[in-house]
């Protein structure tokens, strides 16, 4: 008969044993995480037995200063032997007394203790514990018989579980789960605060290349937190949406912990945080009434090409920057009087497809009035990249309500005197 056991560590492989054999079920050298939260750290040295013949043994625990050089010399380490006064080797010797395949010792450390004996810092082991063990009964497998313990002291920190941007579905979501959780066996009564970063979009935009507006207080509740209680080490702080309130835009809500209160002293990371990306898109408006403020450059001899021509539903028509005998300078403007106080949520755009059309930047504006073009009057809500296709750039820009649509073609961006624009549409809503 073929005998094999997969215990805590790699295969235990006893096939041509009929004899019992026992071992360390993970043998070499083992790096153990713990946390600064007051208690002591137990840790379980596994072995287990395998075999036919089963024969009572005892399993002793020594320590061999020995295996720290060892090591040290194979791995180019620096490890020191850890003084005993900062571990306790709970049972030196463990029976293996039944046919159970799998026993324990233990070995206790004090992490407060262990993070002062590595300099006072967290993340910093320069101390070992090595183990070699022996057998009385079974015989031992070869290379199961020595154990180099290190133990990592972190602080005690609340993580937020899952830290990645997370695209909202609207219509199958109600609620907004920040996660959070602890690294370790929650022992205490813990509450976690979160608060909504804010000041954050800005950064997210320009990190991302994005514009998207903080989602306004008005289209969630939250009580901000969440308890945790002993044996839980997980939970959500949760944002319910309040989707009816919710107008057409690109909203983002960058979430993070601000404070956490409990029997322990715990810490976490401020610069963290979850954003929740939220897309409504709008219906398309009607544009019968609106008409062109102002344009730059258009064609008007050699091609008809003025800026009405954007906006007048007719794909085969197109605006384009003047040719006929000369062209003129970037930047282009040009600026649409939408009639009313409109805020846009995405804008739509049809070039001419032709490949001699150039245009491949373009940024948005919106203003209650319009004097020129230069006025600080205008707000920019978007910045896009474009090129020749026979297809609608669609592009979600950040919120702002105005009379005044303003497209500028700016002189950066690799575009060129020769622009075309077939259609422009604009979703969102309308007053």
């Amino acid at each position: 008969m073929l005998v094999g056991i997969t215990g805590c560590g790699n295969n235990f492989d006893v096939s041509d044993k009929y004899d019992g054999v026992v071992g360390l079920s993970t043998p070499g050298y083992s790096l153990i995480e713990t946390f600064d939260v007051g208690v002591k750290h137990t840790e379980n040295i596994y072995f287990q037995w395998g075999g036919l013949n089963f024969t009572p043994s005892v399993i002793s625990i020594d320590i061999d200063e020995s295996l720290v050089d060892s090591m040290n010399t194979a791995a180019g380490t620096s490890y020191k032997l850890m003084p005993e006064e900062y571990y306790t080797i709970d049972n030196t010797s463990v029976a293996i007394d039944n046919e159970e395949r799998l026993f324990a010792g233990t070995i206790t450390v004090d992490p407060a203790k262990l993070k002062e004996l590595n300099g006072g810092n967290y993340g910093t082991m320069e101390y070992v514990v090595p183990l070699r063990v022996s057998a009385e009964g079974m015989q031992l497998v070869l290379n199961r018989n020595t154990l180099i313990l290190g133990f990592n002291v972190n602080e005690a920190t609340v993580i937020v579980s899952n830290s990645n941007d997370e695209t909202v579905d609207l219509a199958s979501t109600d609620v907004l789960k920040f996660p959070v959780g602890l690294p370790f066996d929650n022992q205490w009564n813990i509450t976690v605060k979160a608060e909504v970063d804010a000041d954050y979009v800005d950064s997210y935009n320009e990190i991302n290349g994005t514009f998207y507006s903080l989602l306004p207080e008005e289209y969630y509740t939250t009580n901000g937190q969440v308890d945790m209680a002993e044996g839980i080490n997980s939970a959500n702080i949760e944002f319910e949406l309040e989707k009816e309130n919710i107008l057409p835009g690109n909203y983002i809500l960058p979430v993070k912990v601000s404070e956490v209160e409990g029997d322990v002293n715990m810490s976490f990371d401020p610069d963290v945080r979850k954003v929740f990306i939220i897309t409504k898109g709008g219906e398309e408006l009607d544009r019968s009434g609106w008409t062109i403020s102002y344009v730059s450059t258009q064609e008007t001899v050699g091609d008809p090409g003025q800026a009405e021509n954007m906006i007048d539903d007719d794909v085969s028509s197109f605006w384009h920057s003047r040719w006929k005998d000369g062209s003129d300078p970037l930047p282009y403007d040009i600026v649409i009087d939408t009639k009313k106080q409109t805020t846009p949520s995405q804008i739509e755009m049809l070039l001419r497809n032709n490949t001699g059309n150039q245009l491949k930047l373009v940024r948005f504006y919106m203003s209650n009035s319009f004097s020129d073009v230069d006025s600080t009057d205008w707000e920019f809500i978007g910045e896009f990249g474009c090129n020749v296709s026979t297809s609608y750039f669609t592009y979600a820009v950040k919120q702002a309500t105005g009379r005044y649509l303003r497209l500028e073609i700016p002189d950066a961006g690799g575009n060129g005197t020769v622009a075309a624009i077939c259609d422009l549409k604009v979703r969102g809503s309308m007053d």
